[in-house]
C-alpha cells in the first residue's frame, strides 16, 4: 500500500508523511536506532537495530507491494524522523479486519502534532484498506502516548504487566487499546 500525504506544523514546516522506498533503507535503519536509542517507550534495544540495508529493502519493498499493509516515513526537508506501520493481525478469515500500528518519532520532534499527523495517516490507510478495528499496545508509563490514542478514540482493552523487560531487570507494563472504524 502506498501513501503520500504533507502536512504543516503550526510554525510552518512543512512535513511529508510518505510511503518508505528502497533508497530510503539506509535512513530508516539509522532512525529506528537512534529512536530506540532515546526512549525505553519502544520495543527494541538499540543493539536489536541490526538489519542490512538489503533486508530493509525487502522490507520495504513487501510492504509497498501490499494491498493492506504500509511502512510509513516522516520527513522534515530530506530526513527522516520517524517511522510508522500499519500491519494486518493475521490472514485467517477470522481476524482479517483487525490491523496493528505502531509509530515512533525522534524525540526533537516531540510535542509539534507529528504523532497526530501520524495516527490520522494509519487511520486513514487503515480505513481504506477496509480493516474495522486497529489495535496498539503503549508502556503504560508513556503517559503523552496514551493522552493522544485516547484523544483519537482508542480505548483501553486490557493491561499486560511486565510485558517488557529491561537490561536492568526492571518490567514494564502495558496498555493494550483498540479503535473501532
Amino acid at each position: 500500500m502506498r501513501f503520500y500525504r504533507e502536512i504543516t506544523l503550526a510554525d510552518g514546516e512543512v512535513i511529508v508523511l510518505r510511503s518508505l522506498e528502497k533508497q530510503d533503507a539506509g535512513a530508516a535503519i539509522f532512525c529506528l536506532r537512534q529512536t530506540s536509542g532515546e526512549t525505553e517507550f519502544l520495543l527494541r534495544e538499540v543493539s536489536e537495530c541490526g538489519m542490512t540495508i538489503a533486508q530493509e529493502e525487502e522490507v520495504i519493498k513487501r510492504k509497498n507491494d501490499e494491498k493492506r499493509g504500509m511502512l510509513l516515513g516522516v520527513f522534515a526537508g530530506d530526513a527522516l524522523i520517524g517511522m510508522a506501520g500499519l500491519n494486518a493481525c493475521g490472514a485467517f478469515e477470522r481476524v482479517r479486519h483487525r490491523a496493528s500500528i505502531g509509530i515512533s518519532l525522534l524525540r526533537a520532534y516531540w510535542g509539534r502534532g507529528i504523532g497526530t499527523a501520524m495516527m490520522h495517516a494509519l487511520i486513514d490507510a487503515a480505513k481504506d484498506a477496509g480493516y474495522e478495528q486497529i489495535e496498539l499496545d503503549v508502556v503504560e508509563e508513556n503517559k503523552r502516548a496514551l493522552a493522544l490514542y485516547q484523544r483519537l478514540g482508542f480505548k483501553v482493552a486490557g493491561h499486560m504487566p511486565r510485558a517488557m523487560k529491561y537490561r536492568d531487570g526492571r518490567y514494564a507494563a502495558l496498555t493494550l487499546m483498540v479503535l473501532s472504524l
